[in-house]
């Protein structure tokens, strides 16, 4: 299904709506997703996606999120206090499911 949105993409051909939240874009990844992938490897992906991205993101228009935007996400994410900071490996973890997203 990726591949064919991305090559749907890059010949031009791929409608999308200005006014997609960030939330529909991540109800329909999921949507998707659950499909091919093992009970408990989704429920990983669903914590890091309601815990830290759905609410940073939330609200926000696709159209309007920039790269700046998931910089700032991640630096976010990198600079919690202690008692809830990530390790590198989980920050990494995050933004991985964050590109799979778009």
């Amino acid at each position: 299904m990726e591949s064919y949105y991305k090559q749907q993409y890059f010949q031009n051909n791929l409608v999308t709506s200005l006014k997609v939240t960030f939330e529909q874009i991540g109800n329909k990844y999921f949507a998707n997703y659950i499909v091919d992938q093992k009970p408990t490897y989704v429920r990983t992906q669903k914590g890091y996606y309601n815990h830290r991205i759905l609410p940073y993101f939330k609200g926000s228009m696709v159209s309007k999120i920039e790269k700046k935007d998931c910089i700032i996400f991640r630096d976010k994410l990198l600079n919690e206090d202690e008692k809830t900071r990530l390790s590198s490996n989980s920050i990494n973890k995050h933004m991985i499911l964050l590109k799979k997203t778009f």
